[in-house]
């Protein structure tokens, strides 16, 4: 049973480096594309068709693919002036790490290159020649789509993290009770008291001596009242006073 197994994977490996291979054809050792290209146009649509072509570019040039495509888009095809040594990237399909070599390169060889002339891409194989920051291809992503376009892409990348909307609540506050408050009186206005007397009907008797003692006397000069008449006036208002206690209780 399990040489079986150990057959069956090595034969799918087979088939996924053949694969690899045959789709590699006519190409030099670590292609960044998967088909041999012969114009921009076709270049430009093998990155929008191969995911993994779109990934290496996007890794290497560190854009968005909307930005890849419209830095791409401003290149235009053209030929190396003399030969020189240029630094070439590349990747190997087994392991997809992003290097760069020095290569030979003489007059003549096809590339892409920007509005300036440098050289960006060699058309052999698809392989950048310069970086993002050593090339006009990162104004022109930055004047089409902006800053927000120069961010790394990392196929490891996990998916946004969901976020759940959170609701505060406020507190509800009690509602205070109806108070009315009595207005202030104006300035200059009297205050107005009312008292309620216990007995109300003692307040006459309490001007009974001053009564007496105004019509008691005869005649001229100050009244004197009688001793006999002041102590029967204290005496009856006092047994009035008694009753009417009594009455409240």
């Amino acid at each position: 049973m399990m040489m079986k197994v150990r057959v069956w994977i090595t034969l799918a490996v087979a088939l996924v480096v053949g694969s690899a291979a045959m789709a590699q054809r006519g190409l030099p050792p670590n292609p960044f594309l998967v088909r041999p290209i012969n114009s921009l146009e076709q270049l430009i649509e093998q990155v929008k068709k191969e995911p993994v072509v779109m990934s290496r570019y996007c890794r290497h040039f560190q854009l968005t693919p909307e930005a890849l495509l419209e830095m791409l888009s401003s290149l235009k095809a053209g030929r190396l002036t003399s030969d020189g040594e240029y630094e070439v990237f590349n990747v190997p399909a087994k392991t997809g790490v992003i290097r760069s070599r020095i290569l030979k390169l003489r007059k003549g060889e096809r590339v892409f290159v920007d509005r300036s002339g440098t050289p960006v891409i060699l058309m052999v194989c698809g392989n950048p020649m310069a970086r993002l920051d050593s090339t006009d291809v990162g104004s022109v992503a930055l004047d089409i789509t902006g800053a927000s376009s120069l961010k790394a892409i990392s196929l490891d990348t996990p998916a946004d993290a969901v976020v759940d909307q959170v609701t505060v609540i406020e507190p509800v506050l009690p509602i205070a009770p109806d108070v009315a408050f009595a207005a202030p009186p104006a300035p200059g206005e009297g205050v107005t008291v009312t008292e309620t007397s216990e007995a109300p009907f003692l307040a006459p008797i309490a001007f009974l001596p001053t009564a007496l003692l105004a019509f008691g006397g005869t005649g001229g000069g100050n009244p004197i009242p009688e001793p006999a008449t002041m102590i029967t006036l204290g005496a009856g208002v006092a047994l009035l006073a008694a009753r009417a206690k009594r009455r409240r209780r």
